[in-house]
């Protein structure tokens, strides 16, 4: 292509679409980065009730007694409660 032959509209065209493309790009960023946040923040509150609840595991069976059971049901419970529901659980199996 020649820039002799290049016509101004062309150009014009051109920067206008790159400047909406730039501009539709930012919005979409904008619009996902709070859930993408929100998802990635569950995503470590669950790891680390999962991780916790192993933990107590361990602790508790090796230096007290202390074990649950890794059903379905506490594993669900620790991973969308995180510490506060591990807690929760181990203060239930301790009163009852």
């Amino acid at each position: 292509m020649n820039l002799q032959t290049l016509d101004w509209s062309t150009i014009l065209i051109d920067v206008g679409m790159l400047a909406f493309l730039i501009l539709a790009v930012v919005v979409v960023v904008r619009l996902l980065a709070k859930p993408i946040k929100a998802l990635l923040k569950f995503l470590v509150h669950a790891a680390t009730g999962i991780l916790v609840f192993y933990a107590v595991n361990y602790v508790g069976g090796r230096f007290f007694g202390f074990t649950m059971e890794p059903t379905n049901l506490r594993l669900v419970i620790a991973g969308l409660g995180g510490v506060p529901g591990v807690a929760l659980m181990v203060l239930y199996q301790l009163l009852f």
